[in-house]
């Protein structure tokens, strides 16, 4: 077990312990620990919300380095998979006809001389793995934002096909869409409130984050325990020479019965990521039709919304540029999720994911080059194994990668 430091908000599975002082956020972000999330790092018109990084250059620092050929040095066991291996994102099977972006240049290859095997380890209340029996370790870290420890069948998904996980203990849901009168919150306020969990920079007055409660620091300050304690697994491998994550090696799942699905939706506006996967989400409107649609195919004639909602029933971040490529967006949605099944298709119409919805339970991969997926489910996160051919798809997993974890699965 990985002895971390101890840390309300990471730590609790529901509302999180707040550190009341804004002095001594001030304080700390003055420091700038590792994992902040700067303005250099943020889109330009975040940036004027900052008071005590105003003067910091404009430059763009994070998102420099990610996708890419990557290495693994020799297992110390004979049963290692095959040498060597690339993230290239061209894949069949799961990864068959994915639009992949594999452009950022690596800092350095991937070195993992660990034997053979599963390496779980806990840490701040999570779990966190790899396995490297995988023909090709992808250098990919997914980060599964959940209340609870984030094990679940999307955990062993990534943990059996190439990638770094870390299944993050992290609260999402104090950022309400209505208020005490059910009335929708438009606005920055949604926004300002999610973005204040990942950098616990003062964005909100609803809420009190500081860096040190932060999901960025803590993930930073995990990475740097793990690669401490296991070296030979390289969970360095995503920070980069100050301590910082390396985002655009990232992804971010989330579930929306916590609202982690519009959550990392929204992070991924302020950086660039591998990946961002909502499941059950993103929302943050209220155009939904309010109509069931289960067992429905989706009619672009027909949309579950309404096509000329106000803008007093959007959330402004929806309209924001992004700092993650719109190809690295996908999303899950049941249409039995009444209201919200409207409510997600209209983010995802609104945000411009690839493609138009797409039952993926009746579509061949790669359907049809789709990012919108949706099933008859309703409130779900989708991680039964019939949904992994589109995960496939969604993380960019080489064919062999999917292969082997078949096979394994078979083999139990």
């Amino acid at each position: 077990m990985v002895a971390g430091p101890v840390n309300h908000f990471w730590k609790l599975g529901r509302w999180p312990v707040w550190l009341p002082q804004r002095k001594f956020r001030l304080e700390v972000t003055e420091t700038k620990p590792p994992g902040h999330v700067s303005p250099e790092g943020l889109h330009p018109i975040l940036q004027k919300k900052r008071l005590v990084y105003a003067a910091a250059p404009a430059a763009l620092l994070l998102g420099l380095f990610g996708c890419g050929e990557v290495t693994r040095a020799p297992a110390k066991s004979s049963t290692a998979g095959s040498e060597g291996g690339a993230a290239s994102g061209e894949a069949s099977n799961g990864g068959a006809g994915a639009v992949v972006d594999v452009g950022d240049p690596l800092p350095r290859p991937l070195s993992v001389s660990a034997a053979a095997g599963e390496h779980l380890h806990e840490v701040s209340g999570g779990h966190v793995g790899l396995d490297n029996r995988v023909p090709k370790l992808l250098g990919k870290l997914i980060v599964n934002v959940s209340s609870g420890n984030g094990v679940s069948g999307l955990y062993e998904f990534g943990l059996r096909r190439g990638f770094h996980v870390y299944a993050a203990n992290v609260s999402t849901e104090v950022c309400s869409a209505f208020d005490d009168q059910n009335s929708f919150r438009a606005g920055d306020y949604l926004g300002d409130c999610r973005l204040e969990l990942l950098d616990g920079q003062d964005h909100s007055p609803a809420i009190a984050v500081g860096p040190t409660e932060s999901v960025a620091q803590n993930l930073a300050r995990d990475l740097a325990e793990l690669a401490q304690q296991f070296p030979e697994e390289d969970w360095g491998y995503f920070l980069d020479e100050g301590g910082r994550v390396r985002w655009s090696d990232v992804g971010f799942v989330g579930y929306d019965a916590g609202d982690g699905g519009t959550t990392v939706a929204r992070w991924a506006k302020t950086m660039r990521l591998y990946r961002v996967v909502s499941l059950s989400g993103p929302r943050d409107n209220d155009c939904s039709d309010h109509a069931p649609h289960d067992g429905e195919t989706f009619d672009p004639s027909r949309p579950p919304y309404d096509a000329k909602c106000p803008s007093a029933r959007i959330a402004a971040w929806l309209d924001e540029p992004s700092l993650t490529p719109a190809e690295r967006y996908y999303a899950f949605a049941g249409s039995a999720n009444t209201p919200d099944y409207g409510n997600i298709l209209f983010a995802l119409e609104r945000l411009g994911y690839a493609g138009e919805p797409t039952d993926v339970l009746a579509t061949a991969v790669p359907y049809a080059g789709s990012h919108r997926f949706y099933a008859a489910e309703a409130n779900s996160d989708f991680s039964d194994a019939k949904y992994w051919p589109a995960f496939g798809v969604a993380w960019g997993v080489p064919s062999e990668n999917m292969a082997f974890a078949a096979a394994a699965a078979a083999a139990k």
